[in-house]
């Protein structure tokens, strides 16, 4: 397993965590292009980037959630209150491309477990992910 921290603090969020089976994004709070800058860095081209996690709705986490998923076959996973709180902002832009992304199955949406605080965990092929629920 890899992870390099690309960006991170109240100007934007991104980390990038490989697995034997996935490159996965978690957060796209910087530009695309610094995204792709940061990645080179490490010898890592976006269009291997197959998974994109978005932790919550905040600017400094989805500033680039629209170009990240926009041309790419990329699954983003988030919560469905993550979802509905950006559907609902200001972004119209951003909102249709979600949905238009939801339709498609590229936008997964997590729900907590039944009288839960937690949410199922994301399978991988062998990479499994564990959602933890936290308060900013």
């Amino acid at each position: 397993m890899r992870i390099k921290v690309l960006a991170s603090g109240s100007t934007g969020n991104c980390t990038y965590v490989e697995t034997g089976d996935h490159k996965i994004l978690i957060d796209a709070g910087i530009s695309k292009k610094s995204i792709d800058i940061e990645l080179e860095k490490i010898g890592v081209s976006f269009s291997e980037i197959d998974t994109l996690l978005i932790t919550h709705e905040h600017e400094d986490h989805i500033r680039s959630l629209g170009a990240v998923i926009r041309k790419s076959s990329i699954s983003a996973y988030m919560t469905t209150g993550t979802y509905n709180a950006i559907v609902k902002g200001k972004n119209r832009a951003l909102a249709a491309l979600l949905e238009q992304k939801k339709a498609c199955n590229s936008i997964i949406l997590l729900n907590r477990m039944e009288k839960s605080i937690h949410y199922p965990e994301i399978s991988l092929d062998f990479t499994d992910i564990e959602v933890l629920p936290t308060f900013h």
